[in-house]
């Protein structure tokens, strides 16, 4: 840092990449690849070629390098008889390996280090996450230290940013569930009850 009480400077990490799947089945002719970056992933206009149908869906890789993921597109099968021409559309099953984000942020005051704040997140959203889980991301940043009036304790205000990653599970009721556990109401005062079990005062969240 250049002064006392500043936030030093980190640097050296870079961001997981994805690639361009090579997937039978799919036109990437008008993609738009506006970001393959995990954290800040984001493709559209990916569509199903000639001769499938479905609705194509779009998720990023597990690890840096590795494809992203395409789903929803299915072949068409048409049966001829001499007096009838059907042609029949399966549906894909919803495939269990999809992966999905929800990300968030929220800022609170705390005595601790950012170190300490950092594992706290984590831990708290690795918990919450449970068996679903299948990687999270935690940014933690904050600003110089002041006192409180009343406690007299040096503390920092926190800006906690998040992404977490997950398994599709067994319906989008569940889904939605999972997704409710994460918003700032419920994250922050549980964060505050993981400090404070830590021996950290927390002002106001």
């Amino acid at each position: 840092c250049t002064g006392d009480q500043e936030a030093y400077t980190v640097g050296g990490c870079e961001p997981e990449m994805c690639t361009r799947p090579d997937e039978a089945g799919f036109d990437f002719t008008s993609a738009s690849e506006k970001s393959l970056a995990v954290p800040t992933f984001e493709v559209q206009g990916v569509a199903c070629a000639e001769g499938y149908t479905g609705n194509p869906t779009v998720q990023p890789c597990l690890s840096s390098g590795a494809a992203y993921y395409v789903s929803g597109c299915v072949e068409t099968t048409t049966t001829t008889t001499t007096t009838t021409t059907t042609t029949t559309t399966t549906t894909p099953p919803t495939p269990e390996s999809l992966v999905f984000n929800i990300s968030g942020s929220f800022s609170f005051e705390a005595a601790a280090d950012q170190d300490v704040v950092h594992d706290a997140v984590q831990d708290l959203l690795i918990e919450t996450s449970g068996e679903t889980l299948e990687h999270v991301f935690v940014f933690v940043t904050s600003v110089a230290a002041r006192r409180l009036s009343v406690r007299r304790l040096a503390t920092k205000v926190f800006t906690v940013e998040f992404i977490v990653r997950y398994a599709a599970i067994a319906s989008a009721d569940a889904d939605y569930a999972l997704m409710g556990q994460f918003t700032e109401a419920v994250l922050a005062p549980q964060l505050q009850g993981v400090l404070e079990s830590k021996g950290v005062t927390v002002g106001v969240l």
